[in-house]
């Protein structure tokens, strides 16, 4: 994967595309949205999927796409010996024949793009307001 290919989906149409409850494999209703300042977390269904940004912070660097899948991995099997529950795993994200992103589908690979995969949501529930 070149870095050519990731400019092939903008930060703004990856958080569109993952809005959508079509872009999961598991039945979604609704997705929610919740950013840090290094990731981004789509509450789908019962699972959540955490994105890294592409971001450079001086004291962390993910602008690289092999680095960011690479730390994915390493968050996945180091957070996994204490909560295999809630570390599933790292799922591509891909694009499909339809044109659509989705997490884990079938189809090319974007842009070195992963998304760490754990499960069940209500282990990390967004703020609620009011």
């Amino acid at each position: 994967m070149t870095p050519s290919e990731s400019a092939n989906v903008p930060t703004a149409n990856l958080r569109a595309e993952l809005m959508r409850s079509s872009a999961y494999a598991h039945p979604v209703e609704e997705v929610e949205f919740l950013q840090t300042h290094i990731s981004w977390l789509f509450f789908a269904g019962e699972r959540v999927y955490k994105v890294k940004k592409p971001v450079d912070l001086g004291f962390l660097d993910f602008t690289d796409l092999e680095r960011r899948h690479h730390l994915c991995e390493e968050e996945v099997r180091l957070n996994r010996r204490l909560a295999p529950s809630i570390y599933l795993g790292v799922r591509p994200i891909t694009r499909g024949t339809d044109g659509h992103l989705s997490v884990g589908g079938r189809g090319r690979r974007v842009g070195g793009r992963d998304a760490t995969s754990a499960g069940p949501s209500h282990a990390v529930q967004p703020p609620r307001p009011g």
